[in-house]
């Protein structure tokens, strides 16, 4: 009873998934810089430029509010309310713009504080993830080179001992005691 048989039918298709590998490992390794990039830039971003962007435009609004509430009730001393709709509604428009740059300036300090809590756990995924493609990955390439030469090499055994023939030289090596070393 023979035992399991290695079934090799094509070398190419090993060397093809190999060379595969390579571009995907290529592929792979940009695109997970290009992640650990934009999770860096993105970081620098809220706290660089969003952060004081925010903090700035709340002060200006303020100040454009506190303009605007000044010059509504100028308006109204002035003219006892005659005309000062106008001014009630530019008072309505810098509140509410104050309003939306405290909501930016509320949510930027909040994904300040949390980016690390949030991001950092999955940015450390991908970086668990570019260490195998660093370090695993080339070693299957390796392996998968040395398995297609060696049944490369096992097909090229297998055609040259089916096509040599027996010769009456190989019968009378075969015919010969083998006698022991001592």
């Amino acid at each position: 009873m023979a035992g399991p048989k290695a079934k090799i039918t094509s070398i190419e298709t090993l060397d093809s998934f190999r060379s595969s590998l390579v571009v995907y490992l290529d592929k792979a390794g940009t695109t997970l810089d290009e992640v650990n990039h934009e999770v860096r830039r993105t970081r620098h971003l809220l706290q660089n430029e969003k952060l004081p962007f925010w903090k700035m435009e709340v002060r200006k609004r303020t100040k454009a509010l506190d303009l605007a509430r000044s010059e509504y009730f100028s308006a109204r001393l002035v003219n006892s309310g005659v005309g000062a709709t106008g001014k009630q509604a530019t008072v309505r428009r810098a509140t509410e713009a104050k309003r939306e740059a405290e909501d930016k300036l509320r949510k930027v300090k909040k994904w300040c504080r949390d980016y690390d809590s949030q991001i950092e756990p999955l940015a450390k995924k991908v970086e668990n993830l570019r260490q195998s493609l660093l370090y695993e990955l080339p070693n299957a390439v390796i392996y998968l080179e040395q398995a297609a030469r060696t049944l490369s090499d096992y097909a090229g055994m297998r055609t040259t001992s089916s096509t040599h023939t027996p010769t009456q030289a190989d019968d009378d090596e075969q015919d010969e005691p083998v006698t022991p070393i001592s």
